[in-house]
């Protein structure tokens, strides 16, 4: 898609797999493809939850701007804490009310609490037991 954004003589980007130069729940959000969840990094679709990699293409070509979503995910988060009552490492925040951080509504994780579990943990260099727990996953 990138290139062929770049064949029609405007700059193009792709985000991939390893290789992201952009923040990607940011995007998601931006695209109205998903909210963000209590983990603090993570956004969330409405049929997908958490389970779905993403791809995204910068571009100065000009386009018509999707809405952000809102399908109910922070009241839902607020009253769930599933992921925080899991989480083994004590990293996500129970606080009823998430704040504003770069202009966005979230719950602040301790980051370097879930970066130490991931560096040390002997079965792998992730968790994921908030993906695991969460209900937008396992529903129908």
């Amino acid at each position: 898609l990138a290139k062929y954004i770049r064949t029609l003589g405007y700059n193009a980007r792709a985000h991939h797999a390893k290789n992201y130069e952009a923040i990607m729940p940011v995007c998601i959000m931006a695209a109205g493809l998903g909210e963000l969840s209590r983990t603090g990094d993570s956004a969330i679709h409405p049929r997908l939850g958490f389970r779905h990699k993403v791809a995204a293409v910068t571009t100065d070509l000009p386009l018509a701007p999707d809405q952000p979503l809102d399908f109910g995910l922070l009241d839902f988060c607020r009253v769930c804490k599933k992921c925080a009552d899991n989480c083994p490492n004590e990293a996500i925040s129970f606080d009823e009310d998430p704040i504003e951080y770069n202009g966005y509504l979230r719950w602040n994780s301790d980051f370097r609490k879930r970066t130490e579990f991931r560096t040390t943990n002997e079965e792998g260099s992730s968790c994921g037991t908030c993906m695991k727990v969460c209900p937008w996953n396992s529903k129908e």
